[in-house]
């Protein structure tokens, strides 16, 4: 989904998880997309948004060593 900012609602309201609203220029994309809250981080805000419904989020530490290596 490629779109700007303000022409889709989510919620990200406390103790609920996150969820697109509403796309007016495509209302199935509520049903095709997931929002998710990866665990947090101190100091870093992330969020993911998925082409996809029912998927299960997979979050791993790695360390310097592997960064060096991929980058």
């Amino acid at each position: 989904m490629i779109t700007m900012l303000r022409t889709f609602d989510v919620s990200l309201a406390p103790g609920d998880p996150p969820a697109l609203l509403a796309v007016p220029s495509d209302p199935s994309a509520v049903e095709r997309w997931s929002l998710y809250d990866p665990p947090p981080i101190p100091g870093y805000a992330a969020a993911l948004a998925v082409e996809g419904r029912g998927l299960a989020l997979r979050c791993f530490t790695c360390g310097p060593a592997l960064l060096n290596v991929m980058g």
